[in-house]
């Protein structure tokens, strides 16, 4: 029964609020058909063609919400000049003007538009702090940044200047996000843009290691055509220190095993540079399935509490093991494949048995499997060929207890298997010894 009642109270509310709104469109004039924006016209736009303004207002949400034909046409005008003069200052016209009026009798809407200037983005000013790194901050802000959880997957003492790529923690290469202050684009003084800005500068101090309170922000207008990103740290930032350490869903590595191993403990000064650089290290151990580092900030005591998730292969030796043969032969394999495409080279994966011989080619230009038999002199007559010019072709798989499954269609095998990765580099090819006696038994 009160299940029913709360129904029914629910209900009547909605009829009533139903009600209150027709009866509110009665006493003003509605959107009715002014929200086809074949209705809309506009005049003294000089940066963007009509069509393409027009394109940006209907996909816009508020436009479209106070577009509904019951809706206020007051408020669906206000709301579309509102709306297109966020559009203009968002690329660069911080001065534009947009009215928008009826005309025709009220069939239709123009909208009229002073752009004004059009300002770039110029410099970064950061007052109020002088314990913070305007450089490194300004250069931040300025420039390309990989997502917060990404890694970069490059090898210790590698050369700085060797190409590489970031990824996630599953291995995925992930792209660059553009920079949210970029230096000669359009600036940004829209209400947006200005959110995002804060954020921004917020992930940027905990690239430094640092947080502040009250952080403030304004795009400024400067001469000659440029607008500079203000900052305004009043309340200056504090540098940040790891509190609370935890460690779950390990079997075999003790919570003190894998701090010692990362280097980490509470009162350490925290970034998240070294956030990235502890989930790099796990990544390339390849001890761990699955690696989530959490993070838990308490602003008011500049603690960062951290919580790290790990799942251990099963098969895979502790950290303070040497990896077997096998293990470094899937981890080069992984590392091979997974940075082809940044070095411009091609690779070779070779699965040879007494019979049988497969043969996988990944290069810049597509992917190659040919499969074939080996006769008594060594040669190989090959009877499958797949070419495919895409990313994604699944030909090699290694399952969770680091065991090699042969690919569709599979090979009888009498003997042991190996593994052959070779990789060329400048019309030079360099041969990877991986022979891992991995065995397999069809069925």
């Amino acid at each position: 029964m009160s299940g029913c009642r709360g129904e029914g109270i629910v209900a009547s509310l909605l009829i009533l609020i139903a009600a209150a709104g027709i009866a509110s469109a009665d006493t003003r004039e509605s959107v009715g058909n002014l929200g086809d924006a074949k209705r809309w016209s506009f005049e003294g736009i000089q940066s963007f063609s009509a069509d393409e303004l027009r394109a940006a207002l209907v996909s816009d949400m508020p436009v479209a919400v106070a577009a509904h034909p019951l809706a206020s046409r007051d408020i669906f005008l206000q709301t579309l000049a509102q709306r297109a003069r966020e559009g203009l200052r968002h690329h660069g016209f911080g001065d534009a003007v947009v009215r928008a009026e009826l005309k025709d009798q009220g069939k239709s809407i123009l909208v009229s538009i002073a752009e004004g200037p059009q300002r770039l983005c110029g410099d970064v000013r950061v007052f109020g702090d002088s314990a913070i790194d305007v450089r490194r901050l300004a250069e931040w802000l300025t420039s390309a940044q990989p997502p917060a959880d990404a890694i970069h997957d490059v090898e210790d003492g590698a050369d700085p200047d060797q190409p590489s790529a970031w990824r996630d923690l599953a291995g995925t290469e992930v792209e660059l996000a553009e920079p949210v202050w970029r230096v000669g684009a359009p600036a940004p003084f829209d209400a947006a843009s200005h959110e995002r800005l804060k954020l921004s500068v917020r992930r940027a101090l905990l690239e430094l290691g640092r947080v502040a309170s009250d952080i403030s922000l304004s795009v400024e207008s400067v001469d000659e055509g440029k607008a500079e990103l203000h900052i305004d740290l009043s309340d200056p930032s504090r540098p940040i220190t790891i509190g609370d350490l935890v460690v779950r869903a390990t079997e075999r590595h003790s919570e003190t095993e894998l701090l010692d191993w990362l280097g980490v403990s509470s009162g350490q000064p925290f970034t998240l540079a070294r956030r990235r650089e502890w989930a790099r290290r796990l990544w390339l151990s390849g001890r761990f399935e699955t690696i989530e580092i959490d993070t838990n900030l308490a602003p008011e005591r500049s603690v960062m509490n951290l919580t790290f998730n790990l799942r251990e292969l099963q098969s895979a030796p502790k950290l303070s093991e040497p990896l077997t043969r096998e293990d470094q032969a899937v981890l080069a394999v992984r590392r091979q494949t997974t940075t082809l495409r940044n070095r411009g080279e091609s690779l070779v994966f070779r699965l040879d048995s007494a019979t049988h011989r497969i043969e996988f080619l990944s290069s810049s230009e597509g992917q190659m499997v040919r499969i074939g038999t080996v006769s008594e002199k060594d040669q190989v007559n090959w009877k499958a060929f797949i070419d495919q010019d895409g990313d994604h072709l699944e030909v090699f798989a290694v399952d969770s207890r680091r065991r090699l499954l042969v690919p569709w269609p599979a090979v009888r095998a009498d003997g042991k298997f190996g593994i052959a990765l070779r990789e060329t580099k400048a019309n030079r090819e360099v041969v990877y010894s991986l022979t891992a006696n991995l065995g397999y038994k069809h069925g």
